[in-house]
């Protein structure tokens, strides 16, 4: 059997999208693989989880001495499998030693644009040595992440943009996986809508966009909030349900833009949002016209599908913005301002009105199950790494 050593510096304790995308796949992909998960823990979750086989945990410092311990460890156990799974940019600083010496293929499952998530944070961050702080890990990341391209074995990328900008930096003809953010919620297209399991807002009838995520700084919050004020104006019965764990940040938001009654803020469990999300109508999804977003895959966009969701979404996303436009799964808007946002409301004023049904385009769902379903990611990741054994 295959053993792969599937490395991440996130934490399963801290970090819900190690549940959500790495151990679904992993379990998806244990019957013919043998794969063994590292994570970053503090001590005390160590001590609590050392029961788990299947898993080794680096105790967490902060990160030069994590990839330090990482790197240590690595000598000591690089050779013990046949394929290194890298997710993201920070431990990938770990393999760059013990490549030079194991010469094991190695994956680059980049997942995003690190340097630029550091850019964009520079940018918007008001405090002057934070912006140092950012713009420095910007320039390193920058630096390493053409390292890391080249030493890589294979790459992983979420989203055609996505493999553009990395065979624009290649030397060599390493190859390049396109295989995006997957869903597994079970809820599809011809779910029924589950209006009993929340009684959220008294107006069964009202139009319910859904905002679902963090109120991070390229989740584009704010203009979620500009674009429901102008819905509001031509929608007044319309309804705004917000899914996120930073409840009191939320509600603060919003208390000072919308009317109380127009809108909903929930924190539920994982195993909860499907259903949830059930309960909407159009799912918003907008982002800023930057490197980070132009290459990702959002999970929301897969989750929003699954639960029979028009989608609102703005231009330039991954491939997802075309994905809406061209099998009309919603609405595309060109533009993150007031004005954009009050033109796009007046054009489809009569569609944004009519409430989410079982009609939806056969489109969705042949999209999920081609590109989005954790089926078919696990059966990109095996084929990859059957590839990389076969070489």
């Amino acid at each position: 059997m295959i053993k792969v050593l599937y490395l991440t510096c996130e934490s399963l304790e801290t970090d819900p999208i190690i549940t959500s995308q790495v151990l679904k796949l992993i379990n998806a992909l244990n019957s013919k693989y043998s794969i063994q998960l590292v994570t970053v823990e503090d001590k005390k979750f160590i001590n609590q989880n050392s029961h788990l086989k299947s898993h080794t945990f680096i105790q967490r410092k902060n990160p030069v001495l994590s990839i330090f311990k990482l790197t240590i460890w690595f000598f000591f156990n690089f050779n013990k499998y046949d394929i290194i799974h890298v997710r993201s940019y920070l431990p990938m600083f770990a393999v760059i030693l013990p490549k030079l010496f194991f010469s094991k293929p190695v994956i680059f499952d980049m997942r995003g644009l690190m340097p630029y998530e550091f850019r964009l944070r520079a940018k918007t961050h008001s405090k002057f040595h934070k912006k140092i702080y950012y713009n420095f890990a910007f320039l390193l990341f920058y630096i390493f992440e053409y390292i890391f391209i080249q030493i890589s074995t294979a790459i992983v990328v979420v989203s055609n943009p996505f493999s553009k900008y990395v065979k624009g930096k290649l030397l060599f003809k390493t190859p390049v996986f396109e295989i995006p953010t997957f869903t597994s919620f079970k809820n599809d297209v011809q779910a029924q809508k589950n209006t009993s399991f929340y009684p959220l807002f008294p107006e069964l009838d009202a139009t319910i966009f859904i905002y679902s995520g963090s109120l991070d700084i390229w989740q584009q919050f704010s203009n979620t909030i500009i674009l429901f004020q102008a819905i509001l104006e031509k929608i007044p019965d319309s309804k705004l349900l917000v899914l996120t764990r930073q409840i009191e940040l939320a509600n603060k938001l919003l208390s000072t833009k919308l009317p109380k009654n127009s809108y909903r803020v929930l924190s539920v469990l994982p195993n909860q949002v499907a259903d949830i999300l059930t309960l909407g109508d159009f799912g918003i999804l907008l982002r800023e016209p930057d490197p980070v977003n132009t290459v990702s895959a959002p999970i929301k966009f897969a989750e929003y599908l699954s639960a029979g969701l028009r989608i609102i979404i703005s231009n330039g996303i991954g491939d997802a913005s075309a994905q809406v436009s061209n099998n009309g799964l919603g609405f595309v808007i060109h533009g993150l301002d007031k004005q954009s946002f009050s033109t796009f409301v007046s054009t489809h004023i009569v569609e944004l009105k009519i409430k989410s049904s079982l009609c939806f385009p056969e489109q969705a769902k042949s999209l999920l199950s081609s590109k989005y379903s954790l089926e078919q990611a696990a059966l990109n990741y095996g084929y990859l790494y059957k590839q990389l054994i076969l070489e």
